[in-house]
């Protein structure tokens, strides 16, 4: 696949000088594909500079000091609030940090434009700049600001753009980026804690979950892909039996208990079931999220996902979760009122459909899962 934008409107840009990074097919593709998540096709151009920032950063750490490893698992992208409005993406973890990462698409610049959301409050540790020259698929690490001297700034004084985000002076940003390397691999998180996360729609930042590896059985890429953890065969044989006893983790255990009761009020599971785990943060809320997946014959497969509170905690009330295939809602379950238990919902699909799932609550916090597909296409 190639990312194909229209770039009519676009602005002439000059190439870059010093240390550049080269924007490869396959970073160039992952982003692609993450910004065709959004239903609104005017604000997929921002979520696309922004991943092709994080493939930058994450590229550049790589190249600067190997030894340093950045976590993509919570990583989020937020939607937009208008057409061709600003972004950023959020939750990049390392070594205990929080990271904020801003595609500026041009250089030079007297502001960077950043969400008000990501700012207020204040929820990163750093928050870091990547130019990104998109037609000469280049980028480059320009700068950075901790959280703790951004919130010296008065930013009531600040101009806004037109979509409402903060257009930040440079002259803020440090760019000695070797200072930058120095505190994410030697300083202590605590010393720098930040303030709590707003309600927003986003977006995982993790290509599309190949669950057929699943029945083929191969778990090291799922787990190194996506932070999932398997259940074990033994014990979902049991649950799909309903009955058996479990000796997992306290987590799979409580998945395999909801599976037994499932089964028990007459839910069809597949014999075949594979499942696997995570935990997922919707807004200041952690979630423990369950996939359920088997081939159906030749041509089908069954997904089925379980979506619980963390230490037996209530489920909010008005929590939704939805499946659907990018243009429409095909299965929608919502939690009434506070409760405790589970939400599940299921669906069967061809092996060339993909399914996209959303987590929501009702004060808009939104959270887009990376699509499921049974098979890639070729």
């Amino acid at each position: 696949m190639t990312a194909q934008f229209d770039h009519a409107l676009m602005p002439d840009y000059e190439p870059l000088t010093g240390s550049v990074l080269v924007l490869d097919d396959a970073m160039v593709d992952r982003a692609y594909a993450l910004s065709q998540r959004s239903g609104d096709r005017t604000k997929r151009w921002s979520i696309y500079l922004n991943g092709l920032a994080v493939e930058a950063f994450q590229a550049w750490l790589k190249q600067e000091r190997p030894e340093l490893t950045l976590d993509l698992n919570q990583c989020k992208i937020s939607e937009p609030d208008r057409p061709d409005g600003t972004t950023a993406a959020e939750n990049l973890q390392l070594n205990g940090f929080n990271l904020c990462v801003v595609a500026i698409p041009s250089l030079p610049d007297s502001v960077v434009s950043v969400p008000r959301s990501v700012i207020e409050p204040i929820q990163s540790h750093f928050y870091v700049t990547i130019a990104i020259y998109e037609e000469l698929r280049q980028a480059s690490v320009q700068s950075f600001i901790r959280w703790d001297d951004l919130k010296k700034q008065d930013l009531t004084r600040l101009a806004t753009n037109r979509d409402g985000s903060y257009a930040l002076p440079t002259q803020w940003f440090n760019s000695e980026l070797d200072r930058l390397l120095l505190y994410l691999a030697c300083a202590e998180p605590e010393a720098l804690p930040t303030s709590s996360s707003p309600s927003l729609r986003q977006l995982l930042v993790q290509p599309a979950l190949q669950l057929g590896n699943w029945a083929k059985q191969q778990w090291q890429e799922l787990e190194e892909q996506a932070g999932w953890l398997l259940i074990p065969e033994w014990q979902m044989a049991g649950a799909l039996r309903s009955s058996g006893s479990s000796l997992g983790t306290r987590t799979s255990d409580d998945f395999v208990k909801v599976l037994q009761d499932l089964a028990g009020q007459g839910v069809e599971l597949p014999c075949n079931g594979r499942a696997a785990y995570r935990t997922v943060q919707l807004g200041a809320m952690p979630l423990d999220l369950c996939v359920l997946t088997a081939p159906l014959g030749e041509k089908e497969w069954s997904l089925l996902l379980l979506v619980k509170p963390q230490d037996h905690q209530m489920l909010p009330a008005g929590l939704e979760l939805q499946i659907g295939d990018g243009q429409s809602v095909l299965v929608q379950q919502q939690v009434k009122g506070a409760e405790k238990g589970s939400l599940y919902a299921q669906i069967v699909g061809e092996f060339d459909e993909q399914f996209e799932v959303t987590l929501s609550q009702p004060d808009g916090t939104a959270l887009l899962l990376p699509p499921f597909v049974w098979q890639l296409a070729s």
